[in-house]
């Protein structure tokens, strides 16, 4: 079991990003998906393996029409300072 939070973005209401978080949860790499649509958060535990941001986006792609960016959390405090502000 591997645990991994990301930071999520572009959704553009709540429904959408709950829409997304039950396809998520569907895949069976995926143990369970969480996405906090207030803090920009997706937590995944992983069954196996960790997925790729890329394979994450093909996923969320299947059900998701807005332009959705994703990064592991600890990238986060690497980014612009203007990111940090929502």
């Amino acid at each position: 079991m591997i645990k991994k939070t990301y930071i999520i973005t572009g959704f553009g209401c709540a429904h959408c990003a709950a829409k997304t978080e039950a396809h998520l949860n569907k895949h069976p790499n995926i143990q369970m998906a969480t996405i906090d649509f207030s803090s920009d958060k997706l937590f995944v535990v992983y069954e196996n393996e960790e997925m790729s941001t890329d394979e994450l986006l093909k996923v969320i792609a299947e059900v998701e029409e807005d332009e959705i960016t994703i990064y592991p959390a600890s990238e986060y405090l690497l980014l612009p300072c203007v990111h940090h502000l929502r």
